[in-house]
This record gives structure tokens, sequence and C-alpha cells, in this order.
């Protein structure tokens, strides 16, 4: 089957993005080493001090552009470090020690702070940081997998029930084959809003919404997929989120929020595959920019 061009062909990855964050941030540093400067101790015979064990070379005084370069660097990669953490959180022993050795290091070089691999050369200073850094970038590489690149679509509740069939993303997909994942907090919302609801006419699109799921269920086990249309993959995830390990801005008690925990715990388990939120809320698409979350608009009801 031919693929067809839609909003996943400009989404990315979990580890594509982070990488391409990662270059931006390696960008601005190098801009600010360029303008950076570094002074040397200089033995004095006669002044009765010898320093011992401490860095010999040490960083300039920052002028307005560098504070300027550190505080932009320093956002940029506080939101960027704690995504790669999370990524990573599962990872083995050796491989989390090296990444927060790495990023104490960055951190260190963003601030300022002594450090015995600083050299009176710019030149020497870049080539040190971009070799600091490619422990980042091979960390990614072990999680970039082209063969489990496939495309996952995330529908919010609204999404679902207006649009219930898998089929109908399909131009969102930009392909024929790919998964459409349903979180608990959406099957959750479906019987509560059922419930509440006081308009008839979205009342049925409820009991549609979950008859469709229903449906599934009685094809096989959700959790672990049951295909429809010959090339849809139709998965429902049954936990919820863990809060412990998010992003701190989260709150447990939103039910965006806990939308945006759950994908990133799909990015986690599919680190190599386009996931991409749909959904037409506002709300829902900003926190989902701040995740680094790619969405797209829900189908036309």
């Amino acid at each position: 089957m031919q693929a067809r061009p839609g909003p996943t062909a400009r989404a990315e990855s979990c580890v594509g993005l982070l990488r391409r964050r990662l270059e931006a941030i390696e960008a601005k540093m190098l801009e600010l080493l360029d303008c950076s400067t570094v002074s040397t101790w200089r033995d004095d015979p006669y002044s009765g001090v010898v320093f011992i064990g401490f860095p010999r070379h040490y960083w300039g005084k920052p002028d307005d552009q560098q504070r300027r370069l550190q505080i932009e660097l320093k956002g940029m990669y506080t939101d960027w470090s704690e995504q790669m953490r999370l990524l990573f959180s599962g990872a083995p022993d050796d491989l989390q020690k090296h990444i927060s050795e790495t990023d104490d290091f960055v951190r260190g070089w963003i601030e300022k702070e002594s450090s015995w691999e600083v050299e009176p050369d710019k030149e020497r200073n870049k080539q040190t940081f971009r070799k600091k850094t490619a422990v980042f970038h091979d960390a990614l590489t072990t999680l970039d997998d082209p063969k489990r690149s496939k495309v996952t679509l995330v529908p919010d509740t609204n999404a679902f029930v207006w649009c219930p069939d898998p089929v109908r993303y399909r131009e969102i997909a930009g392909d024929d084959s790919y998964d459409f994942v349903l979180l608990p907090t959406v099957l959750s919302e479906l019987d509560d809003l059922a419930m509440k609801t006081r308009d008839e006419a979205f009342r049925e699109k409820l009991k549609a919404a979950i008859r469709r799921y229903k449906g599934w269920r009685e094809q096989g086990r959700l959790v672990d997929g049951v295909t429809v249309n010959r090339t849809i993959t139709v998965r429902s995830v049954a936990r919820e989120p863990n809060f412990e390990k998010t992003l701190h801005w989260l709150d447990r008690t939103i039910r965006d929020d806990r939308i945006v925990a759950c994908v990133l715990e799909l990015q986690r388990a599919m680190p190599s595959a386009v996931i991409v939120l749909v959904t037409s809320d506002v709300n829902l698409q900003n926190k989902a920019d701040a995740a680094s979350i790619p969405c797209a608009e829900s189908p036309s009801r």
C-alpha cells in the first residue's frame, strides 16, 4: 500500500526530537564558548602562595552577552535534561551513570564553574564540549531503531467520541499501517460523561464510541492489540501514568496532565516510534508542545 503524506511526515520520534534539541543546545554552547574568556593563574615566587589541587585555568568574568547566553542555555538545557533522564530512567546503571556525569559537566560549563578541563584555547574547549556530549548522542543512538518507527496515534476523549473509527485517522498517519492507542484517562472519561451529559446527541456519540470499544474487546486482548481493517492495530493502555517518574510540572489531578504523562510513558516504551497526540483542545495542545509531544488536529466530524 502506498503511504500518504500527512501531519506525521513532519513529526519526529522522541529520540529524533531529543537529538535535534541537543544539537540546538550544542550550537548555543559553542556560541557562548566563542565569546568567553579564560584566564590563567600565574605563579608568583615572591607571594608565598602556592596553588595546589586547583585548576590552573579559569573562566573570565562574563559580560552581558555571555549572561544572556547562559540564561537562554540554562532554560533550554534544564527542559531537555529532564526529558532525557526520564527516557533513560529504566536504563542500566552504568549508562545512567555516564549520562549523569555528562549532565553535571554540561551544567557546570553553562554556569562557568571551576573545571580542570577548561583550556585557554577556545577551539580546544569546543572540542572538549563536543566530546563530552557525544555520550548523549551515543545513548540516543542505542534507542534509535528504524524497525520500530511505526506511527502511533493517540486520540484524546473528544477526538475518540466524535470520530471513533480508526480508519478515519489514516490521513493523519500518512500511511495505511499504524497503531491507534486508547489511554485509561480517555476510557474512564467515556463512562463518566455518558452518565453526566444532558445533551442527547452527545450521549449517543458516547454510547457509539463505547460500543465500538467493547466490540474490539470481543476480538481479543486490547492490551496486546487487535487488528482492524487489516493494517491498523488498536491497543489500550491499562495503567495510569506514574507521576513519580514524569515531568515535574504535571499534576495528577488534572485530566490533560494525565494524558500528557501517559503519552510520555508511551514514548519511553517506544522511543523510535512517531507518537502523535490527536486533539483539537488548544490547552492540551499547549501542554503537549511543552512536553515535546507532536500533535495533530482531530479528524473532521
